[in-house]
Formats: C-alpha cells, sequence, structure tokens
C-alpha cells in the first residue's frame, strides 16, 4: 500500500516498485499524510506514513467484506475478488492505468461497494489451455469500462526469478478487436504502461476510455497452470457520466 496525501500527492517516502522479478508495487494506495490517530494515554496525534495508510486501506477494506457479509447471507467474500474489487474501483492516480507509484490508484470505498451491489463480478476456475468467455453489456454513452482479473496464486519456489506459477490470461473482445490488459516495464519503470499479455502479475486490467456500446466478450485463459484448476475472480465496472454532491 502506498501512501498519498489529502490532495492525492504522492507522499516523499512511500515507496516504489517493481518486486524483483517486476510484479507491480505497491497494488493500492490511501491516505498516508498528516493522519490524525490515536496515541498513548488515550489521546490523539498526527503521523505520516504507509504505517497510517495501509491501516486505512485494511480498515475500508474490513467495511466492504462486512457489506458484503450483510448483503450474501453472511457468506464471506473471497481474497481475490476483494482484491479485484478495490483495485478495479480505485481512483487512477500517477500515469494513466497502473504504474509503480500508485498501483491501480487510490482506494475508493464507495465506487467499491456500488459495483459490488451493481454484481459487477462473477467466479469461476480455468485450467491448462482452457478458455472462459463470458459476455458484458456496455450502454450507450458510458465515460469507461473497467475489467480486473485477480486469483489466488499457489505458494511460488523460494529463490525463483519469477513468483507467478499459474499464468492467466485476460483479454475483451469486441467487434472483432481484441484488447489486451496494461502492463509495465520494470527495466523503464517511469514509463506509462501498454497493452500487452502479463506474465507477471496475478492481477491484471483492461480500461476502455468512452467505449463504444454493445456487447464485449470477458475472456480469460490458463496459459499456464502446472497443474489441477485455478480459480478467479472477475470485477468490471460500466462507468456512466454523473453528478454527486458528497
Amino acid at each position: 500500500v502506498g501512501a498519498v496525501d489529502q490532495s492525492d500527492r504522492m507522499s516523499s517516502f512511500s515507496s516504489f516498485g517493481p518486486a524483483n522479478d517486476g510484479r507491480l508495487l505497491p497494488n493500492i494506495c490511501g491516505d498516508g499524510v498528516d493522519v490524525l490517530s490515536t496515541f498513548f494515554d488515550n489521546g490523539y496525534g498526527i503521523y505520516s506514513g504507509t504505517s497510517m495508510s495501509t491501516p486505512g486501506v485494511a480498515g475500508t477494506m474490513a467495511l466492504i467484506y462486512q457489506r458484503y457479509k450483510d448483503t450474501h447471507g453472511g457468506k464471506r467474500p473471497d481474497a481475490a475478488f476483494l482484491r479485484a474489487l478495490a483495485c478495479n474501483t480505485a481512483t487512477d492516480q500517477g500515469n494513466p492505468g497502473p504504474d509503480y507509484k500508485y498501483g491501480y490508484g487510490e482506494i475508493n470505498g464507495v465506487k467499491a461497494v456500488e459495483a459490488m451491489e451493481k454484481n459487477y463480478y462473477y467466479s469461476d476456475s480455468v485450467g491448462q489451455d482452457d478458455l472462459k468467455a463470458r459476455s458484458i453489456t456496455v450502454p450507450n454513452g458510458a465515460v469507461a469500462l473497467k475489467v480486473m482479473l485477480a486469483w489466488n496464486d499457489p505458494a511460488g519456489t523460494v529463490g525463483s526469478s519469477r513468483a507467478l506459477v499459474n499464468d492467466l490470461d485476460l483479454s475483451l473482445s469486441h467487434d472483432g478487436d481484441t484488447i489486451l490488459p496494461w502492463v509495465l516495464n520494470p527495466l523503464d519503470p517511469a514509463a506509462s504502461a501498454k497493452r500487452d499479455y502479463d506474465g507477471l502479475n496475478n492481477m491484471e486490467q483492461v480500461t476502455l476510455s468512452n467505449p463504444a456500446s454493445g456487447t464485449y466478450t470477458v475472456n480469460v485463459s490458463g496459459y499456464e497452470i502446472p497443474s489441477g484448476m485455478q480459480n478467479f475472480s472477475v470485477v468490471y465496472d460500466v462507468v456512466m457520466p454523473s453528478l454527486k454532491i458528497t
């Protein structure tokens, strides 16, 4: 979790990615500058650090978790679903798309709950060389379409050059076109993300600005799964023009 200030600017102390094998870190960011918090002897104090942004994000996730239970008969949400929900609905900051400073952006608990309550998600499983496809509809006038795939990857081998074990691939299809997810270059970490297949991360995101209306197909394929089946979650968000006074 990265740390931003109250104006959504990156802090001077937050650590940047990539991880040693090129994976995206941080995944998300939150308010971590001059945060009012509890202190010793029943007091309060102002603190800064990722030690402030991390519990802020965790607390927001706890509220989302509870809302899921309240609306699903006490059932507990899957961790991959929660990660995809939080990151796909985060407010993009920094370079367009994911980057090694802000991750997928700043957490937005309201947007996450709204997407969840619209049932903009589903779960499935895929094996080696399998393809799972599902259609979603985009209405006229949409500002953006955001689709994220996430899965709980098995533990990797210590010392391996790549932490990822099961490699799934996400893409969108529409009117004969294939749209790939955003991928970063760990050798040029300041550069903006480009569309390509991702072979490092267990989270992948495809976004479109001002998408054409119609039916889009979400494709999840099992590119490299050494054994068994891999469960996954997909979260999407169709962003419509709106004006909201908070």
